[in-house]
């Protein structure tokens, strides 16, 4: 009899232990199961910021880049039904001041669709005398920083020539070059810019949902189309997963 009852108290006491030890391994396993699934859900939750961001960065700049033409160049690129959205751009030579530099350019439009600068106050430069300029540069250059202000720049080839502030452009306080935009007037007849050529940048019908073929098709059509920018053009195109294609 008395064996029976030791027996019978070791297989309740080994009965407890067992349902112990396996409630504790049950909890180490719930443990693991919501920590690998806060994991997860926190490497999905930043791929996904990063997509939104990917696409939010990729919704305000070109999705194509034409260098090197001329007016007529542009001209055709403005009547190809295939581009959405566009702004012409020259570049002028860099001028160095004093303790900082000057690039001279021409934007036809500042848009949120394609970000290549930032009005703060005022506008664009319409008339070849106007210009408009960040208020830092104008800082340095003892200029009161804003519209209606004169500012005189010896440029690198030595010539000098005096502007009216038509806008006040976003900018650093701490940066050492400065961009100045210049009215289309002078774009083309202005001393810094008239013998520069046109930049183009685009963006195209339907861009966003494009694969990487598609955007190499629309290129080449873009191309043959064009003949005569063949041997000054270079094309980017950027898409939402932000890959890259290039047509040479």
């Amino acid at each position: 009899m008395n064996n029976k009852k030791i027996t019978a108290k070791m297989i309740s006491r080994m009965s407890k232990q067992s349902l112990k030890s396996s409630r504790m391994r049950n909890i180490f396993v719930m443990i693991t199961i919501v920590l690998a699934s806060a994991l997860l859900t926190t490497i999905l939750m930043f791929a996904v910021g990063q997509n939104q961001q990917v696409k939010n960065d990729l919704s305000h700049r070109q999705q194509v880049g034409y260098y090197n033409l001329t007016n007529e160049q542009v001209e055709m690129l403005k009547a190809d039904d295939r581009i959405a959205y566009q702004i012409q751009v020259k570049t002028g030579v860099l001028s160095p001041m004093d303790g900082f530099d000057v690039m001279p350019y021409y934007v036809s439009e500042l848009s949120d669709k394609i970000q290549i600068g930032e009005l703060l106050e005022g506008k664009l430069p319409e008339k070849e005398n106007e210009i408009a300029a960040q208020a830092a540069m104008l800082k340095k250059m003892g200029v009161n920083p804003k519209v209606g202000s004169t500012v005189t720049f010896t440029f690198y080839d030595d010539s000098t020539e005096t502007f009216t502030v038509s806008g006040i452009l976003n900018g650093s306080d701490m940066a050492k070059q400065f961009s100045v935009f210049f009215s289309e007037t002078y774009a083309r007849n202005g001393s810094q810019l008239k013998d520069m050529p046109y930049e183009v940048y685009a963006k195209l019908y339907g861009a966003t949902t494009m694969y990487p073929e598609d955007c190499k098709e629309v290129m080449q059509g873009l191309k043959e189309n064009m003949s005569a920018l063949q041997r000054h053009l270079l094309s980017r195109c950027l898409w939402i997963r932000s890959l890259l294609c290039f047509t040479a």
